[in-house]
């Protein structure tokens, strides 16, 4: 029989199981998404102080706030990847490495629901986005006071994927120009089907995730019933560590599911 379900702050790789390699990612794309976001643009460096001879020479520059903003989301996530390597080495208290992750999904928030818009459909999206980190925030928050709980680590994975979406849709409508999404002529038409847009995601990603349930399910009732190697009984979820048997060392992280 499989193990009790356990939420994990990380989950590790088939080939190297015990080593915490999502967080070393995380880290990463974190640093390589704040580097790209203040040089990667057509006018250079996206400095946040203006330069010395120009007109507003010592204030913020307005124009560049938004992307010092991205930055602090980048910052809050990379922070959330090193507490959770240094959860795996041994030194902080079980949920530790949840409640940092639901901090920067909560930073993320903050500074998402502060993005001054006034255009309508801008303004939806924006809006769109924070309910979803606001909800990643919580479940998360939920998964370290609750780490047996399926159902909460399920819901957190749903409100993630439908935070990315949400982000490709953003950039699909806003960035990639297209007729039926302008909004010039004060026709409203295109606010309003946004919102049958968002419906259908989220109907989107609640199916898939009882389809793939349902699958999973039947996956380990075949292997109960034949015994066949890494048999689960049905309902019982597995961790991806606890069905590894090694004499390597378990860290912490790890033997609080074993």
């Amino acid at each position: 029989a499989g193990v009790p379900y356990t939420s994990l702050p990380y989950y590790s790789l088939p080939k190297l199981p015990y080593w915490p390699i999502e967080c070393f990612v995380v880290i990463f794309m974190a640093c390589v998404g704040a580097t790209l976001e203040v040089t990667w643009h057509d006018d250079g460096f996206q400095y946040l102080i203006c330069k010395p001879g120009t007109a507003r020479a010592g204030h913020f520059n307005g124009d560049h706030v938004n992307n010092w903003q991205h930055v602090q989301m980048y910052v809050c996530f990379a922070v959330s990847g090193v507490v959770a390597i240094v959860g795996w080495l041994g030194y902080l208290p079980a949920g530790t490495e949840k409640a940092f992750l639901s901090l920067a999904f909560a930073g993320e928030t903050v500074l998402m629901g502060l993005h001054e818009k006034e255009e309508p459909l801008d303004k939806f999206l924006h809006q769109m986005l924070t309910l979803s980190m606001l909800g990643c925030c919580v479940a998360c928050a939920g998964e370290a006071l609750l780490p047996h709980s399926y159902l909460i680590s399920c819901g957190r994975a749903a409100v993630t994927v439908l935070q990315g979406l949400l982000f490709i849709i953003t950039a699909h409508i806003m960035f990639q120009y297209h007729t039926a999404w302008d909004l010039s002529d004060g026709d409203s038409a295109a606010l309003q089907y946004s919102k049958v847009v968002l419906a259908q995601t989220m109907t989107s990603i609640l199916s898939g995730y009882i389809m793939l349930h349902i699958a999973v399910e039947a996956w380990a009732a075949a292997c109960y019933t034949r015994g066949g190697k890494g048999s689960a009984q049905p309902g019982t979820v597995q961790n991806s560590v606890g069905m590894h048997e090694t004499t390597t060392p378990v860290f912490r992280s790890q033997a609080n599911e074993l």
